[in-house]
């Protein structure tokens, strides 16, 4: 479709903005400007995109932002307004700029060098295609282990791996598709060469981003995982997962030209001037967008951290806190140059030891020639400094706060106190502390109220029970955002939208019962692994375990203070991430022999033995159980999966404070179509309000798999549905009576218009006359989808009235004589004819 910009009117855009906030659509933040609509603050581009999508169907927008942009919206009456605070990105520009007048672009020139001798390669119509990709040379843009692979496919699978990059450049198909099929085509091409699942092929997103830049540099541009999150932190939108990253860089990039680069004169007249004749001019500056945030994000020296350490006996600690100001304090420099800004944490040593304060340099450092005026320990290191420190954060004033932080000092290594010892510290040991300061008198009283609140009288196990087509499932989705937000919205499109991304951020589940389902499939078993081929069986972790445990390490973290934790998979991945460089990874056993990680595949680690032994993996899953301790250590791989352990424990450590206790939720649909004494086994007795986690009856239970101290937290919530038409509940009723509450759900006859609610009223009286009961009513839901009542009594009631009574067609056709409806059924066809009186 044409793009169609001088045909969007103000409804468009009030339309659009509309839309935005009924479905809660998460936009892509301006970065100077927003634009007023409603008193409300939006990104003028993102409005734009919509509006145009209410013109038409096709969202888009291709003028840049400011005045392009602006001109539209203000011809329409809205009123663009610059945003409040400082802007980073111009902070970012300005530190780049400088950065070009002191070094140039220095030792990074060689990617415009690099895209002038090879845009447009590699060629996919070259007659011999390995010799093509041989030929291009891509540097350290790519991994080493990735170009390897690269050139082992391309030497014994040229012409499939010709087809692969042809689809990759192909720009009729969007970009999100090239790269998930480049991504399974080479896989499964390298598969075949190695013959074995666990080898990985190293074709990445940074990969991809490579290809396509140096094959259309106007349109792509390099690609870093580490400062593209880096940039999405920067100006607070959320990074997407892996596999979509490149997309939304992209995406970030060009608004960041649009916004910035291409009206800032003096920054591309600088640059320029740095591009050689061997250079590419790169006209739509894609590869100086990415230098800015490679330099600036990722190369950059930001803050370094330090332990300041004093002799209580030569210097009155507790009195230059007091102060305010701590100066003439040393520190030894090492390879590292302490400047205004750095952060300090101030330690006493002797009888008074422990962390007293956390600081900040103040002044330009200066050297001391006469160590005899410090009033630090000595060290070796003769070029020692002092600077002004000034107080930020001071214990002082709170000795059980001190003594608290005093002991995770210690437990994090922070201690220091021998002659020579190196004197610097990490953001991660800082970041711990200052979580810790932060624990005042208001945010301990704030935990204890969310403990309250976490034992509230929302019921923990509900099931919400009726008659078919009554609305149990479909409420049981606001219901479960209810229990999460703690908000009730009427507004179920909006409850849907948030119950979606809860699902996928951990806090939801969603699982149906029936005949088949098992206490395997729920809680914990085994499994066929299908994907080796030999029989063999892996651990298996339900729903239900799965959710469990998110729930439970979220509500331990915030009871214990330990602070917020990163994921298993977060550490394991930044531990390894080197082999996917083509580095391999050093491991320091207990005995002080190394092994070194070698490969990965998607379930287990390759690693060297100091001898050359490569015989050996570790698994993943064993691996995650050992860092939770629920299973024993194997004990001929104990010395490798030891320190393994030991060293994810360390790292999942973020030294934030820990997250609020977060509500999870786990709806089991149909909950009454499984034997539920058998699919919940021992749970049954642990779902109790006073069997929980924390409560006073609390009760902890090893699993069939062998895992110890298995317990449900109090955060974890239950919503079943139960069909009352299904008698297969009768045999467990009071089993599950007495552990869940249980709502009624029937027939609302004012949700559908008043003939369909005039015939489904009289149905409903006559079966509750002939079944005394009102398990077998008919829901609402059946007439609420279709526009002719013909068809839903035809296709949906008459079956279902054929099933209550036994198939019993009189009966059934006395159930309509009193309505406006004839239902007789036919002997000659052996059907129904169904029609108005």
């Amino acid at each position: 479709m044409p793009f169609r910009p001088n045909e969007i009117t103000k409804e468009h855009v009030l339309s659009a903005v509309a839309k935005i906030n009924v479905e809660d659509i998460q936009l892509i933040p301006s970065t100077r400007y927003d634009v007023i609509i409603d008193g409300k603050p939006y990104p003028p581009k993102e409005v734009m995109r919509y509006a145009h999508e209410q013109l038409d169907g096709d969202k888009r927008w291709e003028y840049s932002g400011g005045p392009p942009t602006f001109r539209f919206l203000e011809q329409m009456g809205f009123e663009v307004v610059k945003k409040d605070g400082n802007d980073p990105i111009l902070a970012l520009i300005e530190r780049y700029k400088s950065h070009l007048k002191e070094s140039g672009l220095g030792d990074e020139l060689y990617k415009w060098r690099l895209l002038k001798e090879f845009r447009g390669r590699p060629d996919v119509s070259a007659a011999d295609f390995n010799s093509e990709i041989k030929a291009v040379k891509f540097a350290n843009l790519i991994f080493h282990t990735g170009l390897s692979v690269m050139r082992h496919i391309a030497e014994l699978r040229a012409e499939e791996y010709r087809v692969a990059f042809k689809n990759l450049f192909d720009e009729v198909t969007p970009l999100s598709d090239r790269l998930d099929r480049f991504n399974k085509e080479t896989l499964k091409i390298y598969r075949e060469i190695k013959s074995e699942e666990r080898f990985g092929h190293h074709h990445d997103e940074r990969t991809m981003a490579t290809f396509l830049t140096f094959h259309n540099p106007e349109k792509y541009t390099l690609y870093k995982d580490s400062f593209y999150r880096r940039l999405c932190d920067l100006i607070g939108v959320k990074a997407k997962k892996t596999g979509e990253k490149y997309v939304h860089y992209l995406q970030l990039v060009d608004a960041f030209i649009e916004d910035y680069l291409q009206d800032d004169g003096e920054l591309l007249a600088s640059v320029n001037s740095l591009l050689a004749e061997d250079c590419y001019s790169d006209p739509a500056h894609k590869i100086l967008a990415q230098d800015i945030l490679y330099q600036m994000l990722e190369k950059s020296v930001g803050t370094n951290y330090w332990v300041f350490q004093a002799n209580p006996n030569k210097y009155d600690f507790e009195e230059g806190l007091r102060s305010g100001v701590v100066d003439n304090w040393t520190v030894s420099s090492h390879k590292d140059k302490i400047k205004v800004g750095d952060k300090v944490i101030l330690w006493s040593t002797g009888i008074k030891a422990g962390c007293y304060a956390l600081a900040e340099i103040t002044e330009e450092p200066q050297k001391i020639a006469d160590l005899a005026d410090a009033h630090l320990w000595k060290v070796e290191d003769q070029n020692d400094i002092k600077a002004g420190i000034k107080v930020t954060h001071d214990l002082l004033n709170d000795p059980i706060l001190k003594k608290q932080i005093e002991g995770v000092s210690r437990l994090r290594g922070l201690k220091v106190g021998v002659q020579g010892t190196n004197f610097t510290a990490t953001k991660e040991q800082y970041d711990t502390l200052l979580a810790l300061i932060g624990q005042t008198a208001d945010q301990n009283k704030e935990k204890e109220s969310q403990m309250n609140e976490t034992a509230s009288s929302v019921a923990r196990n509900t099931i919400l029970y009726g008659p078919p087509g009554t609305g149990k499932t479909y409420n049981s989705i606001d219901k479960a955002v209810d229990i999460v937000t703690g908000i009730q919205s009427g507004n179920h499109l909006k409850n849907k939208q948030q119950f979606d991304d809860l699902r996928n951020a951990g806090q939801i589940e969603f699982v149906t019962f029936h005949q088949n389902y098992s206490y395997e499939d729920f809680v914990v078993g085994i499994r066929p692994d299908v994907e080796f081929e030999s029989l063999r069986f892996q651990n298996h972790r339900g729903v239900f375990y799965q959710i469990a445990k998110r729930a439970k390490e979220n509500y331990e973290a915030f009871v214990s203070g330990e602070g917020k934790k990163k994921t298993f998979d977060d550490v394991l991945r930044e531990l390894i991430e080197p082999v996917e460089r083509g580095e391999e990874v050093e491991i320091k056993m207990i005995s002080g022999i190394s092994f070194w990680i070698t490969d990965v595949s998607d379930k287990s680690i390759s690693f060297r033995k100091r001898s050359g032994g490569t015989a050996h993996t570790l698994s993943f899953g064993t691996l995650r159980d050992l860092v939770d301790g629920i299973r024993e250590t194997p004990a001929g791989l104990a010395p490798y999966y030891t320190p393994l352990v030991n060293l994810i424990r360390e790292r999942r450590s973020t030294g934030e404070a820990a997250e609020p206790v977060k509500r999870y939720v786990l709806i089991i649909d149909e909950i009454n179509r499984a034997n539920i004494s058998k699919v919940f086994g021992e749970l049954i007795t642990l779902l109790e309000d006073d069997k929980r986690l924390g409560q006073p009856n609390e009760l902890k239970v090893t699993l069939p798999n062998g895992e110890r101290d298995f317990g449900i937290p109090p955060n974890l919530y239950l919503i079943g549905t139960m069909n009352t038409a299904d008698k297969s509940i009768a045999l467990i009723d009071i089993a599950l009576r007495r552990r869940f509450e249980f709502i009624g759900y029937y027939p609302k006859y004012d949700l559908i218009n008043a003939e369909a609610a005039n015939i489904l009223r009289e149905i409903n009286a006559q079966i509750y006359k002939i079944k005394k009961s009102a398990d077998y009513l008919i829901g609402h839901a059946y007439f609420m989808n279709y526009s002719s009542i013909e068809i839903v009594l035809r296709n949906k009631v008459v079956p279902l009235l054929m099933e209550y009574l036994g198939g019993k067609t009189e009966t059934v056709e006395k159930i309509f004589e009193a309505t406006e409806w004839t239902v007789e059924f036919n002997t000659e066809t052996y059907g129904w004819d169904i029609e108005l009186k």
